[in-house]
């Protein structure tokens, strides 16, 4: 099963690339196809940079016919570190102004293998992305998954027929997914309070953490640094509210100020 994290979208593949032009959001490139028709698209796919390939495919031979329409930057993102790893170009044509299915098998292998020959320079995922409306997708997707058993099946066994909700759910961003600390909170918790027997322990492992928190800004993870500093002030702050009132009690309350 294909996993959604490895296909989280990602603006600056498309944005970065200096050479390429005709550069649109999906949303421009639906309704270049279909007018002012949403089709349940949500609003973070109308939003993504895509190349119009379709516009590319003119400029090159002014025949636009056999290219898919668009791709998408995506990614296989790492939740802690919040990079993109595996950076490549996701091939998606809308068939959303079809009625019934009367295409062929010709016309996927088609589209597939000449929209790859266009970008054969560039990094480009291994599925193919045909949108329909509810209404065309069953028999589409019947279609094409009986001539993907016969001798051309090596090409249109990559060929992902989906509606535009469906297609919501294939692509992911970078908002869906929170951070995800490296260091455990339950773990930090616990030894902090493990250490409130007395206020010299407990400063030395608040202080352990800081150091940690410190090292972690300084190496650009500013997520991992401020939940270390949450983690230990809310940890920290417990152990405080039992202590009796007097020096160790306000000593620790200052180191904790400073984190």
């Amino acid at each position: 099963m294909e996993d959604r994290m490895e296909r989280v979208y990602c603006h600056s593949v498309v944005a970065d690339m200096d050479d390429m032009p005709a550069k649109k959001t999906f949303a421009e490139i639906v309704a270049k196809d279909s007018g002012d028709r949403s089709f349940g698209f949500s609003s973070d796919v109308l939003s993504m940079l895509c190349l119009d390939l379709d516009a590319i495919e003119s400029l090159r031979s002014g025949d636009n016919e056999k290219t898919m329409d668009c791709s998408v930057g995506i990614g296989r993102y790492n939740v802690t570190q919040r990079v993109f790893a595996g950076r490549m170009l996701l091939l998606v044509e809308l068939k959303l102004n079809c009625v019934n299915h009367t295409l062929g098998a010709s016309h996927y292998i088609g589209k597939v293998r000449h929209t790859r020959d266009l970008l054969a320079d560039r990094n480009i995922h291994g599925s193919h992305i045909f949108l329909f409306t509810g209404q065309v997708k069953g028999k589409a997707q019947r279609d094409v998954f009986g001539w993907s058993r016969g001798s051309n099946g090596k090409v249109l066994k990559t060929i992902r027929i989906m509606t535009p909700v469906e297609f919501n759910g294939y692509v992911g961003f970078e908002s869906q997914y929170p951070y995800k600390p490296i260091n455990d909170g339950q773990t930090m918790a616990a030894e902090i309070a493990g250490a409130a027997v007395d206020a010299v322990s407990l400063a030395e492992v608040i202080e352990k953490w800081k150091q940690k928190g410190i090292a972690y800004r300084h190496a650009g993870n500013m997520p991992e640094a401020c939940h270390i500093s949450h983690t230990v002030k809310s940890a920290a702050a417990a152990v405080v509210d039992n202590m009796e009132p007097g020096e160790d009690r306000e000593y620790i309350q200052l180191i904790l100020d400073e984190l």
